[in-house]
């Protein structure tokens, strides 16, 4: 099949990767970080996001209270 994995082959993939005496905690660890990875790409799809210099305002805000 050529283009766009489906969730399930995605995580096929992963669990074909890992070796066999992987544990269900480092399993769950890599399905969180593919999670994670998943939402800001749609976060940065739906342009949900801010520049280095936004980023650097707000961590002085909070630095500062």
């Amino acid at each position: 099949m050529v283009g766009i994995m489906t969730e399930k082959e995605i995580l096929i993939s992963i669990l074909n990767r890992l070796p066999d005496e992987v544990s269900f905690s480092k399993i769950k660890d890599e399905f969180e970080v593919l999670s994670a990875l998943q939402e800001a790409g749609a976060d940065i799809d739906a342009g949900r996001t801010k520049t280095h210099e936004e980023v650097k305002s707000l961590f002085k805000s909070w630095v500062a209270n």
